[in-house]
């Protein structure tokens, strides 16, 4: 038919050059690649891609990649996890694995794990991954010694949950020879859940080690391996946390120990090639230059042990501590103030690194001409150091712009120093440097473009695979927008600001970035907070009266928690109450457990043959973040 007329015969429907604007009468465009993507124009119509979009499906995975991958370049599946190693698709893109095998360089241990967890390669067989080396006895599940929740044990030493979520702490001594891992031995304790996988992290000494989802199903108890810090030997604390919002389902913890791995050696340094890559992977800071027009200094860098990294730095004549910022997985940023004269020295500290860089505040030279008609891009609450001409007397006047586009002195000064200057508004700025000569004035400029980026709280919530729209009147445009690999970002440009559309697919703390361009400085960094959207799927009966009306318990489980939490139910049907006789209740934070869950109590009078229907509103900072009404 006509559909699949193709007039020069090179394998495309003239329908489709048509649609794309190519030439159906010119059979050679079947080899151009006008997107510059790697795929021709004939690939791309095998593919079924766009040829002028080097992404069709706009979800940051280039067409090639996806065809060559095996991904799907016209869906948007950048958070989609096929092999179910963990790792989103655009986080094995930018690793270099295959998203469609679990273990990428088959050495037994997934992707994910090795990405997460070992911090190995996980495109080199580097590690001895089924043959772990006990390094300490076992020690019981039920030799716990805190928990939260509610827990049981067996005569066997086994400590399983009796309800859906909750934590164990154990006080465990790592052995004076070292130990790569804590094994902790799990299971399925219920024999009739479906449910064969759990999400358990660890923490040690109260700071956090790692998160990782493993396969226990019932009757196939195995091991979750949680590879540890730098910690001195002796006895310290451990603590298990399980998330889950499933009902019919409960974690049992058999016994733990200490193990060992080995690997091969390829450098023959005596370390195994696992451990190599750990230590190159485990901490580093982004290359500082030596000299900085402003001030602060945006420091980033990646750290395993981001909550007792330190960031010093040595100024003439005392130091300073600074605290860092958490942004996506293990990274962080920190502000620097730098001296007006003199020199900074940098360090980053924590338990396996301690690194130096030296940074000097350099003035901004307007007669060089660099920035005379593309600005210098600087955040809001920057300075520059402003230099006279050559170092003598010369009149400094900073103007911004209006918005009729007319330059308004904001302040001027004269001096012979270079001096700084904050620049604490957003907006367009011109720095004017004018030195009075004997016959003539010597005279320059540069502009100043100053960006505000800022999200509207710290910890936006959003419901797990639920999209939620955040408005950000604060958010620059000019601004990049960086964000984990497991949380979906869509922008849409709303006045001066961005409206961001979020999905997120797991239930931890998911990085989202303002940038000033392409590697330039952190605008701001927030962390969004999925959590579940429960209904209250697990009930009982709690106690029955004798009018034969009843009470009876509701479980909801939100798993993590952001601030400015409300909760609103409404009852919907008749003949039901809470137990205040209500028919709407209000929950906070103050009334979830530090694992989210809440038990909410209801009244049922005699008769009554329906459920204890409700509906749920889930609101942050008065903002409706989702319903089931």
């Amino acid at each position: 038919g006509g559909m699949s007329i193709d007039s020069d015969g090179d394998g495309m429907p003239d329908w489709w050059e048509w649609k794309h604007a190519l030439n159906a009468a010119d059979p050679s465009d079947a080899a151009l690649d006008p997107d510059g993507d790697g795929l021709t124009n004939l690939a791309e119509f095998r593919a079924g891609t766009d040829p002028n979009s080097p992404d069709t499906d706009s979800d940051g995975m280039p067409d090639s990649w996806e065809a060559a991958n095996g991904t799907c370049a016209f869906v948007a599946d950048a958070i989609s996890d096929p092999d179910s190693d963990g790792l989103a698709n655009i986080e094995e893109m930018r690793l270099g694995t295959n998203p469609l095998v679990a273990d990428t360089d088959g050495d037994g241990c997934s992707d994910g794990l090795e990405a997460r967890n070992t911090r190995g390669n996980p495109l080199v067989a580097d590690i001895a991954w089924g043959a772990p080396v006990d390094a300490s006895a076992r020690v019981s599940g039920a030799s716990f010694s805190a928990s939260t929740g509610t827990w049981r044990t067996d005569a066997d030493g086994v400590a399983y949950a009796a309800e859906r979520a909750g934590s164990l702490t154990w006080n465990l001594v790592v052995p004076a020879e070292g130990a790569d891992a804590l094994a902790v031995n799990i299971a399925q304790h219920n024999l009739y859940s479906k449910a064969t996988t759990f999400d358990i992290a660890l923490y040690v000494d109260g700071l956090f080690v790692t998160r990782q989802v493993v396969s226990a199903p019932y009757g196939g108890a195995n091991d979750a391996f949680f590879f540890l810090p730098e910690i001195p030997a002796g006895e310290h604390e451990f603590r298990l946390v399980w998330h889950n919002w499933e009902v019919n389902t409960f974690l049992a913890v058999n016994d733990l120990r200490f193990v060992r791995f080995d690997g091969p050696d390829a450098d023959n340094d005596g370390v195994a090639d696992w451990k190599d890559h750990r230590a190159a992977e485990s901490s580093s800071l982004g290359a500082l230059p030596c000299e900085s027009l402003v001030s602060p200094l945006c420091v980033e860098g990646r750290d395993l042990w981001r909550d007792v990294l330190e960031i010093e730095v040595e100024y003439p004549g005392t130091n300073a501590f600074f605290a860092t910022v958490k942004t996506i997985g293990d990274g962080f940023y920190a502000d620097i103030p730098l001296p007006e004269n003199g020199t900074a020295v940098v360090s980053m500290h924590d338990r396996g690194l301690s690194d130096s860089f030296p940074v000097v505040w350099k003035p901004l030279d307007v007669f060089e001409g660099e920035f005379a008609t593309n600005a210098l891009a600087i955040r809001e609450g920057d300075a520059i150091k402003i230099a006279p001409f050559d170092g003598k007397s010369s009149e400094l006047t900073v103007s911004r712009a209006n918005a009729n586009g007319e330059w308004v002195a904001v302040t001027n000064w004269t001096s012979s120093a270079a001096t700084p200057y904050c620049f604490s508004e957003k907006g367009l700025y011109l720095v004017e440097v004018v030195h009075h000569g004997i016959f003539a004035d010597d005279v320059a400029y540069a502009l100043i473009e100053v960006v505000r980026s800022r999200f509207p709280k710290r910890n936006p919530m959003v419901a797990i695979d639920i999209p939620q729209k955040l408005e950000c009147p604060d958010l620059s445009p000019k601004g990049l927008v960086e964000h984990d690999a497991h949380l979906a970002v869509e922008t849409e440009v709303k006045g001066e600001g961005l409206v961001l559309m979020l999905s997120a697919s797991e239930n931890r703390d998911l990085g989202l970035v303002s940038r000033l361009g392409e590697e330039g400085a952190i605008l701001d960094a927030v962390q969004v907070t999925p959590a579940w959207f429960d209904n209250g799927t697990y009930c009982r009966v709690t106690k029955t009266f004798p009018d034969g009306s009843m009470e009876v318990a509701v479980s909801l489980l939100l798993g993590s928690l952001p601030s400015a939490l409300t909760v609103k139910l409404e009852i919907f049907v008749s003949g039901v109450t809470f137990d205040d006789g209500t028919r709407t209740k209000i929950l906070t934070a103050d009334d979830i457990d530090e694992n989210g869950h809440c038990t909410v109590v209801f009244l049922k009078a005699r008769g009554v043959t329906t459920s204890v229907c409700h509906r749920t509103y889930l609101y942050q900072d008065d903002r409706l973040v989702h319903s089931n009404r």
